[in-house]
């Protein structure tokens, strides 16, 4: 397994996945995590970074997702999406509110301004498509902080602390519709995480037979595979002793290929399909 990874910790957003597999098509190791992973979990973990997924909820409600505080004290950079980067402007000093029609309630494809001088903009268009679909708004942005990239309704689209390697865009990079967003992740991950860019899916797969093949010895598993339709993604999930290995239909395959190459272990392997998805 590959000696860098990147944590991806889930505040409930429907692209969590999909965030994971654009940090792997980057040719860097990335898991899912739930936004209630302990702060000594992380620290085990050893991430490069950490990445805060959206989320349906509002950070000032006192019943919405929210991280540990301690978490901003570990000396790891951090990209905050939708709700991930309001998530980093309310627990750093500044103030989120309920958006109006003449402060920045976005949604949908949104001509964006960056400041090409921020590592996660660098080498980039000064001006693209983003996907913007948030009802709150950052009325006040931490200290430390610099605007770096705007649209005509809002000041404050993306912000940086690049002295702690803090981002937060209102943006979703990872999805299709945003223009250099796959970019913009890929950024984050060499120009300020410091990755390598040494993980391979491939890699990754013969590790996990041999990882099964050990734990499982001589014994027999029964596997159950879902096959599950997320937005505009598939996703597939393997409930087996191969962990974290979800996010993308390219990741479907290689379970397919993992459950060939070690078929013999294997007493069933049932697939289930949600949301209109076809059945295997």
């Amino acid at each position: 397994m590959a000696s860098q990874m990147i944590l991806v910790l889930d505040f409930g957003g429907q692209y969590n996945q999909l965030i994971a597999r654009r940090v792997r098509e980057c040719s860097v190791y990335c898991e899912v995590k739930p936004y209630t992973t302990s702060l000594e979990e992380i620290k085990a973990l050893n991430p490069i970074g950490i990445i805060f997924t959206g989320g349906p909820n509002s950070v000032y409600d006192p019943a919405s997702p929210q991280a540990d505080p301690e978490i901003f004290k570990l000396g790891i950079p951090i990209l905050g999406i939708c709700y991930g980067c309001q998530l980093l402007a309310h627990n750093l000093g500044g103030r989120v509110v309920a958006a109006t029609e003449d402060s920045a309630r976005e949604y949908g494809k949104t001509e964006t301004y960056f400041n090409t001088d921020c590592k996660l903009f660098r080498g980039l268009p000064a001006e693209s498509i983003t996907w913007m679909s948030h009802g709150d708004y950052m009325a006040k942005v931490p200290e430390g902080f610099a605007l770096v990239a705007h649209s005509d309704a809002c000041p404050n689209v993306a912000i940086a602390d690049e002295k702690r390697g803090f981002y937060g865009v209102q943006y979703h990079p990872e999805v299709n519709h945003t223009e250099h967003g796959t970019d913009m992740i890929r950024n984050f991950l060499y120009e300020v995480c410091g990755a390598a860019g040494d993980w391979t899916m491939g890699d990754y797969k013969e590790s996990s037979i041999k990882a099964i093949r050990e734990k499982v010895g001589g014994g027999k598993v029964l596997d159950i595979v879902h096959y599950v339709q997320i937005g505009e993604e598939t996703v597939s999930e393997l409930h087996i002793k191969i962990p974290h290995l979800v996010g993308g239909a390219e990741n479907f395959f290689s379970v397919h290929a993992i459950l060939n190459a070690v078929y013999d272990i294997f007493i069933h392997a049932i697939f289930l399909s949600y949301q209109g998805t076809s059945g295997i």
